[in-house]
């Protein structure tokens, strides 16, 4: 995964398209695919090669029942060989599931999957998006991506306080 950014083609499932638009925005220079289905996304990894691909964890099934589709997703990015994080933005106390995602946290396997989910999910703040009403349910696209392709860049990313996660970028930071 060590291609010059703008060289990555990415895929990026969520099923908010305001997620799918500021991915867009963040993952500037990069083909960026987006998609807003499981069904959607399975066809993609399976017909398509990736550099790198960014699923949503929760998604939904029928009536807006949610369900974890993002592992499945994962799973089969990565045996597909496809370096894959897990990006999921739900409370923690909304789905058992997402309990357990904080706490495997992080590079799972090296180079292949990462887990940012729940309170542990980079998200931006009021300080780079001040015309947003709630800038904190923006996921921080770019931050996982670097992340991603760098993993040495995890330490400048984040610093653990009484339990709460804060991400910095420069001199900014906020909470998830």
């Amino acid at each position: 995964m060590k291609k010059k950014e703008s060289e990555m083609k990415i895929l990026v499932i969520d099923d908010i398209q305001e997620q799918l638009a500021w991915a867009i925005k963040a993952l500037e220079g990069n083909e960026v695919i987006t998609v807003s289905t499981p069904r959607d996304a399975e066809r993609l990894i399976l017909s398509q090669k990736f550099d790198l691909v960014l699923t949503d964890l929760m998604m939904p099934y029928k009536h807006d029942d949610y369900v974890p589709f993002g592992f499945a997703l994962a799973l089969l990015s990565v045996k597909q060989g496809f370096p894959t994080a897990i990006v999921s933005d739900t409370n923690h106390h909304r789905h058992p599931v997402l309990m357990t995602c904080d706490k495997i946290f992080g590079e799972i396997v090296p180079e292949k999957l990462w887990v940012f989910a729940g309170r542990l999910c980079p998200h931006m703040d009021e300080e780079r998006l001040p015309d947003i009403d709630e800038p904190y349910r923006i996921k921080d696209w770019k931050a996982v991506y670097e992340i991603t392709s760098d993993p040495t860049k995890f330490d400048k990313y984040y610093q653990i306080y009484n339990g709460h996660f804060f991400w910095k970028l420069g001199e900014q930071s906020g909470s998830c």
